[in-house]
This record gives structure tokens, C-alpha cells and sequence, in this order.
């Protein structure tokens, strides 16, 4: 953290949080591009019900 020396001792200092009252404009969805190709995830489950395999190895 940086002191004031006597010179800077009448000097008002700029509000650091200023910058964050006002937000600037939103961008919307359409205007932007995607960088990176995508692809559908795999199903992590490979179409199997693991609520009814844990179920049925846990029962007894």
C-alpha cells in the first residue's frame, strides 16, 4: 500500500470503485461467434439406469 508523500497530500485521488457503478452495454447472443467447434457430450451413463443397477446391487 503506497503512502502519501506532502506532495500528494492535497491532491484528491480518484474514486477506485468508479469504474465499476456503471456496467457497459450487454451483448446480445446473436452478435457473437464461437471460437471453438463443439460437439454433443457423450452420455456418461452410456444409456444405462445407474439408480436402478446400485439399487439392485445394494437391495440385499
Amino acid at each position: 500500500m503506497a503512502t502519501q508523500t506532502p506532495a500528494d497530500a492535497g491532491t484528491p485521488r480518484q474514486d477506485p470503485t468508479a469504474q465499476y457503478r456503471t456496467l457497459p452495454e450487454p451483448v446480445r447472443l446473436e452478435d457473437t461467434i464461437p471460437l471453438v467447434e463443439t460437439v454433443e457430450a457423450r452420455d456418461p451413463e452410456m444409456g444405462r439406469d445407474t439408480d436402478r443397477d446400485f439399487m439392485l446391487r445394494h437391495l440385499a
